[in-house]
């Protein structure tokens, strides 16, 4: 089970430095669930000295698929291992309404990161509520998000499902509207890779993850792990989603796909 957040915008640099500290406390002693934070890149020092010696892992909300250039404001892979990140945000909603973030630029920086042995978070989502439409629609942004990527790599990857009409909203999208999301996001991975190769990428949910439904969305074999967003601001909410989720998730049914395998390796690769 993968649990994480990223505090976006929300917080100043001293409340980064207590967020850090109390995630340190309160999540790293809890078992069968792999933990990351993504606090704002200027808070990455911090992180590395707030998490020295934790289990939780963290990494950047973001990221240019360059190592260096005129790309001014910019943040690149380099900078983000050079502080001991391991892990990137990719493709948030926001990212794509607000910054022109697009599939190809998504996709760039997937395999950029890759490259430089940091693990992408694609986040993927459907504008408005439609089933056949939100199939369409992520299925589509998985494709494009993984093009040029090996099979090799996909251990490595994780699909944030994040249907935006529930990103930020009082009530998360219902669990059996969730399940179906992942499964075809799980069914484009297989028919692009293969049966063995499309298991291994982890699909986890974000949006509006609260502690009073983390353990239903977490009870589906299909459900990975949860990307939280504004509960977990405060660390006690974010211990209590944790709890509920890795409890919901060991009572039920087992899967084929492994549920808490990640993260896996740190490597870095070979620019091509």
């Amino acid at each position: 089970m993968l649990i994480g957040s990223s505090c976006k915008m929300h917080l100043s640099v001293d409340e980064v430095r207590d967020w850090l500290r109390r995630c340190a406390a309160l999540l790293a002693p809890i078992d069968g669930v792999d933990v990351f934070v993504l606090p704002p890149f200027v808070c990455l020092p911090m992180a590395a000295a707030e998490l020295r010696g934790t289990r939780v892992a963290y990494g950047s909300q973001n990221m240019h698929w360059e190592e260096r250039g005129a790309f001014t404001g910019e943040v690149s892979p380099t900078m983000i291992t050079a502080f001991g990140g391991t892990i990137v945000e990719l493709g948030h909603a926001e990212r794509r309404r607000h910054f022109g973030e697009t599939d190809a630029t998504v996709n760039l920086k997937v395999r950029s990161a890759l490259r430089h042995g940091l693990r992408p978070i694609i986040c993927v989502g459907e504008q408005a509520r439609a089933a056949p439409v939100a199939d369409d629609t992520v299925q589509a942004q998985v494709r494009h998000a993984l093009e040029g990527v090996a099979a090799e790599d996909l251990d490595e990857v994780v699909i944030a499902y994040e249907p935006v009409w529930a990103i930020g909203q009082a009530q998360a999208a219902e669990p059996a509207y969730v399940f179906d999301r992942h499964r075809a996001i799980r069914a484009v991975l297989v028919d692009t890779y293969g049966t063995a190769a499309g298991a291994r990428p982890t699909i986890i949910y974000g949006g509006s993850v609260a502690p009073d439904n983390a353990g239903e969305l977490a009870a589906d074999p299909a459900v990975q792990g949860l990307f939280v967003g504004r509960s977990a601001l405060n660390p006690e909410s974010f211990r209590r989603i944790i709890v509920e989720a890795a409890t919901s998730a060991t009572s039920s049914p087992s899967s084929t796909v492994a549920r808490s395998s990640w993260p896996r390796r740190a490597r870095t690769r070979t620019r091509h």
